[in-house]
Formats: C-alpha cells, structure tokens, sequence
C-alpha cells in the first residue's frame, strides 16, 4: 500500500493495544458470554474503544495516532461503526486497517457460538462489505495478494512446527491480523 515503515509501526502498535479498553473489570462476564449478546451488553462492549483511548490518552509514551487508531478500530468505511461514527477516510489509515484485520481474525476463529469460516467464505465476506465496513482500497489490497491465504499457511506452518510445544489453550489466531496487516 506504499506506507512507510513508521506508519507500519504505529498500526502494529495500535493493533497490540487495540482491545485495551476490555481490562475494565466491567467486561469480564459479557466477554466470557457464550451465545448472543442483548442489546444492552452490545452497548456496554461498544464502549472499550473509547475507554481504550481514555486509557492510553494520558500515557505520554504513546503516540497519539496509536490512541486515535485504538478509539476508532471500530468506525466502518460507510459510517455506522462506533465511538463517533466517522466514515471513508476520515477514519485514520491505522484504524481502517485494524478493523479489516480483526474482522478477518474474529471469521477465521472458532466461536463459542460458530466454527471458523473458510478462506474463501471469508474472501466472499469482505467482497460483500467492501465499502460498508471496510475500506475497499484495502480489501482490494488484501484480496489481491493473497493476504488471507499465506496468513493461514503460515499460521499452520508454525502450528505443525510448535505441535509439541503447544497446550489445547494456545492459538496462534491473533497472528492473523498482524499477518493481514503487512
């Protein structure tokens, strides 16, 4: 995508730091939840992105487009995403980047409430709400390296290289944001 190496750096940053908000105590229960949230625990996880960013606003350590990218990781290209319901560009680079990138984690893993979804259920996926909520110039960016397909392929080649080191606890399914990032 042309983007220089210290932007690189504040999406890799932002994108460790993105769910930050959710070590609020107050989120415990509903991120345990096993099935489909009620509209009111929808509302009460909606607000880690802003708390998030309160978070990391006063740490003067962190960059402030790494505490704009973490308040606006939810934003959708067409507007209806949360805190501020910024849309297009207006949504930082960093942040458009990490909302296709959780996206694409979230479909790929196992749920309590659905299986992972294929690659090419997940392709057909972001085709679908390119434009919606997601950047089209980044799915196109995605789609057309292959992004998905050698994020997989590396995941399972360190699976089958770390068989025996790892536990039924361990995933490796947060590599595929950062994966799908690059």
């Amino acid at each position: 995508m042309g983007v220089s190496a210290k932007q690189c750096e504040l999406v890799a940053n932002a994108a460790l730091l993105h769910d930050i908000g959710k070590i609020d105590p107050v989120f415990t229960d509903v991120l345990r939840k096993p099935h489909a949230l009620t509209p009111d625990e929808r509302a009460l996880i909606q607000t880690h992105a802003a708390k998030g960013a309160d978070m990391l606003r006063d740490l003067s350590s962190v960059d402030r487009d790494v505490v704009n990218a973490v308040r606006h990781h939810h934003e959708r290209f067409d507007g209806k995403g949360y805190p501020d319901g910024l849309s297009g560009t207006n949504i930082s680079l960093s942040a458009r980047i990490i909302m296709l990138s959780d996206s694409i984690d979230a479909m790929l893993s196992d749920r309590p409430y659905r299986r992972a979804l294929t690659v090419e259920q997940v392709k057909a996926e972001l085709a679908r709400c390119a434009g919606l909520q997601f950047d089209p110039d980044i799915v196109d960016v995605v789609l057309s390296a292959r992004t998905l397909e050698k994020a997989v392929a590396l995941v399972a080649e360190w699976r089958k290289s770390h068989q025996e080191d790892m536990e039924p606890s361990h995933s490796m399914s947060h590599a595929v944001p950062a994966i799908a990032a690059v």
